[in-house]
């Protein structure tokens, strides 16, 4: 997993609001590092294989906080009033909390 966002292949800003999975499905590292941990898996590595899991799960974690203040998500603007309320005029975003709050857990199967 690198931090480089040239590996997150978004579409362009435009006025179509995108749907929120666009933020995961346009990733280009997570079916790699999810390739990985399969075969990790299959050639009997589970270290290897639980690994590269996180490392997806954290690339998924990553893009889909990022999708929040990423132009191409398509949300319009908070009105005047909101902005004047909030002091802010990124939407869905006030304390940060719900953006914070999106994570992800790698466990094995019960």
């Amino acid at each position: 997993m690198s931090s480089n966002t040239s590996t997150r292949s978004l579409p362009s800003s435009n006025t179509k609001r995108q749907d929120p999975r666009t933020a995961i499905e346009h990733n280009r590292e997570i079916p790699e590092l999810l390739g990985k941990a399969l075969q990790c898996a299959l050639n009997g590595d589970k270290q290897g294989a639980m690994r590269y899991l996180n490392l997806a799960g954290m690339e998924g974690q990553l893009a889909s906080q990022e999708w929040f203040t990423n132009p191409a998500n398509g949300w319009p603007a908070n009105a005047d009033s909101t902005i004047e309320m909030k002091g802010s005029d990124r939407p869905l975003i006030d304390t940060g909390e719900l953006r914070k709050s999106i994570t992800f857990i790698v466990r094995e199967k019960e």
